[in-house]
This record gives structure tokens, sequence and C-alpha cells, in this order.
């Protein structure tokens, strides 16, 4: 039976950004630099920001989510008509589970997937100094030179 791993593609990641990003502009909106609390608040809310990573990683997760539910006819892609049109079932039991069940699960597999593919280049530029940057492409250049 084919089912989508990544059922929304790369829409969750999208959303997600633009969801974070809300609060941001709204913050500066209302003045960050009048208010202590709210300058805290959004410098928590930086992207650089470990609390920020993880509001993103469950808001991708939960946009995922929400993409199937809205945007698959019955909750499973239409698998359901695709079964009864092969007059096929899926016999009932404890070690078989419905399409709606394979679907939810591995839903949460490719968000986890969108999730760290997301948070990829961050972490990796969290590592390196912003300073190294311009020394990078020239070092790699030597290396692969091999002088």
């Amino acid at each position: 039976m084919p089912l989508r791993l990544n059922t929304g593609g790369v829409i969750p990641v999208i959303f997600a950004s633009s969801v974070l990003a809300f609060p941001l502009t709204f913050m500066q909106w209302l003045g960050v630099q009048d208010k202590p609390w709210l300058a805290n608040l959004y410098h928590q809310l930086d992207y650089t920001m470990p609390l920020h990573n993880l509001l993103y990683l469950l808001a991708i997760i939960s946009s995922a989510y929400f993409y199937i539910s809205i945007f698959s006819s019955d909750g499973c892609g239409g698998q359901h008509e695709e079964i009864r049109r092969l007059h096929s079932s899926i016999p009932p039991g404890r070690r078989t589970a419905g399409p709606d069940q394979i679907l939810t699960r591995l839903t949460f597999v490719g968000a986890i997937y969108l999730g760290l593919i997301a948070l990829l280049p961050q972490v990796l530029i969290s590592g390196l100094h912003v300073q190294a940057l311009p020394f990078i492409g020239p070092t790699l250049d030597a290396w692969r030179r091999g002088s």
C-alpha cells in the first residue's frame, strides 16, 4: 500500500517558520526597546537561541499533523477508496493497523525528519565562529589541491 512518509512536503517547515516569525515581528512593532521583559522574550525567541529551535521543531511536527488532517480527504489520502476499488480489505486484528494509524505513525517520522533537516544548518552554523567563515573557502581549496 503506497503511503508517503512526508505527506506535506516542505509546507510544514514554511508554516512553522511563519508562525515563529509572527511574534518577533509583532514585538518589534510594539517596541522592544521600551520594555525590558519584552526585550528578554525577543532575545529568547531569536533564531540563534535553543528555545527557538525547540519551538521550531514542535511547530514543524504540529504543522505536519495539521496538514494531513486538513488536506487529506479521509485522513489517509484516499487509501480507503483504493482498497475498496481493488475489492480488498484489511482484516481486523491485533497485528494489523488501519491506514489512519499507519499514516499517523509515518507522519511523526516524516515530521521528525523534516525538523532535523530544517535545524541542521542552524546547528552547523552555531558551531562555527562568524569571524572564521571567510577563511573556510580558501582553506578547503588549499586542502583539495593538496597544499
